[in-house]
């Protein structure tokens, strides 16, 4: 353990080959009030990729205050926090600054984390609707319909809707089905006009078709639909049996 500004104690309890190390973490918290002279103490414990604090503090310093700031909570003298965004080194570096400073601290750093993160969504975004190309040239039609069925790469649901959401301006009536892969798993997302749903291909009888294929389920409303499966390399064989699917619920 360290201490600094006097009074405030800091210490990191290793996670490797223990069964609960944040309940170590816990116990060493408590332990560190026994030193003399220390008033606060705080105990960071890597665990399951998240960073968690134990604080502990006695007379009237508040550590409840400090890991509200960090997304946690707790009393004045007892108090916690679990951070996914920050190292235990860098937390220990922020808390060293001044527990008093943490809040203003924290402020600034979740604002440059929203920054950043917004600008890696924009250009997620971007990406994925370079990758479609020039998606009109994909669109099939079936029997009057017109079906437009497309994979991409490392794009979320909620991106998902997004692109959907611009190609149906586009598209105008139709069936849209876009899929992605990440990090192992399947993100599937359909839609379905008004006119494609009286001809009776409506979203969530497609889409649990087509999850189908890659080894997932889902369904939801007949002009909208989401779902997610886990195989991911069974994409571009189901993009190829969309159109087929939707075949056989025209009427």
């Amino acid at each position: 353990a360290e201490v600094f500004l006097d009074s405030y104690a800091i210490a990191r309890c290793p996670s490797d080959g223990l069964e609960s190390p944040t309940v170590i973490g816990a116990q060493a918290a408590n332990e560190l009030l026994n030193v003399i002279g220390v008033r606060a103490s705080f105990v960071l414990t890597p665990y399951q990729n998240k960073s968690y604090i134990s604080a502990r503090s006695i007379d009237e310093i508040n550590v409840q205050r400090i890991m509200e700031q960090l997304g946690g909570g707790g009393h004045m003298t007892i108090a916690g926090a679990q951070i996914e965004d920050m190292t235990v080194d860098e937390a220990a570096e922020l808390l060293k600054t001044s527990p008093s400073d943490v809040p203003e601290h924290i402020g600034r750093l979740q604002k440059e984390l929203k920054e950043v993160r917004s600008e890696n969504e924009s250009l997620k975004s971007k990406a994925a609707r370079d990758a479609l190309g020039d998606i009109m040239n994909k669109v099939q039609d079936v029997d009057g319909v017109k079906v437009l069925a497309s994979a991409l790469e490392n794009v979320n649901m909620n991106e998902l809707r997004g692109l959907g959401d611009e190609l149906k301006q586009k598209l105008g009536e139709g069936v849209i089905l876009l899929a992605s892969g990440e990090n192992g798993k399947v993100s599937l997302m359909c839609m379905a006009g008004d006119e494609a749903q009286k001809r009776g291909a409506q979203a969530g009888k497609i889409i649990k078709a087509a999850a189908a294929v890659v080894g997932g389920g889902g369904g939801g409303r007949p002009n909208m639909a989401q779902a997610g499966g886990k195989n991911p390399e069974k994409i571009p064989e189901m993009i190829q049996k969309v159109p087929g699917i939707v075949a056989e619920m025209i009427r």
